[in-house]
């Protein structure tokens, strides 16, 4: 029997430091979406006060976004996104 997971990936950089997240797996897409959208919400809340301006911030939203500070992705972003993965039970 086969089944349908989702799973959201987090990458997060901070000032150069990396920081672990372990993966959630969720059984139903829904459920993963509102997540993913409670996690950018808390992402822009937690960025908000270190960058002037929240004009200046880069994001993609779908099943996948990026938020980072303009031109510091490589020192400063939370990453998230959605993985569809078909597992045997």
């Amino acid at each position: 029997m086969k089944q349908i997971l989702y799973i959201i990936t987090i990458d997060e950089v901070y000032d150069f430091q990396g920081f672990s997240h372990k993966p959630q797996v969720f059984k139903e897409k829904d459920d993963a979406m509102k997540t993913l959208r409670k996690l950018r919400e808390n992402a822009k809340a937690e960025l908000a006060d270190d960058c002037d301006d929240e004009d200046d911030w880069d994001e993609e939203t779908s099943e996948r976004f990026s938020i980072y500070p303009e031109g510091e992705w490589g020192t400063t972003h939370y990453d998230a996104r959605i993985d569809e993965v078909e597992v045997e039970l």
